[in-house]
């Protein structure tokens, strides 16, 4: 979806916003201690797919790895 091109359809009708159908998640680390995200939305208008990914992961959840488990193990 990044790129333009809907992962599902093939079609290049993906357009993008800044949180633009949520103003951001929380997402919870811990105890009381919880990091406020923003997330930059992708829809394709031929099929409706809808992929959100979150914005500065890598400096605003550096800890996350220690706080939650990696899927798959």
């Amino acid at each position: 979806m990044k790129s333009g091109k809907c992962p599902k359809c093939g079609s290049t009708e993906v357009y993008t916003k800044r949180s633009g159908m949520q103003s951001g998640y929380t997402v919870g680390m811990g105890f009381a201690n919880t990091k406020h995200m923003e997330a930059d939305d992708y829809i394709c208008m031929a099929c409706g797919y809808f992929e959100q990914y979150l914005v500065d992961v890598s400096s605003k959840l550096k800890d996350l790895p220690s706080k939650w488990k990696k899927a798959g193990q």
